[in-house]
């Protein structure tokens, strides 16, 4: 899989969380093999672009902190 590209769609805080969502723009190639190995579904040359969102959420009563370049929950 190649990432290309992870944008910021959305941050939400309340009360209780904190949430990010994020697109990330992707590509990869997308197919099946059965046992024997024999392409059933897809094509391996074909390489398939494709974005999807992922929301990362956090209980606000967990304190978290920055790392060198890594955020730490420590709960």
């Amino acid at each position: 899989i190649e990432i290309s590209k992870v944008e910021v769609a959305r941050i939400e805080l309340d009360k209780y969380y904190e949430s990010i969502t994020v697109r990330i723009f992707a590509a990869c190639k997308d197919y099946v093999v059965d046992a024997n190995g024999k392409v059933v579904k897809g094509n391996p040359k074909h390489v398939r672009h494709f974005t999807e969102y992922w929301t990362f959420i956090k209980n606000r009563a967990v304190p978290a902190s920055w790392e060198g370049d890594a955020l730490s929950l420590h709960n």
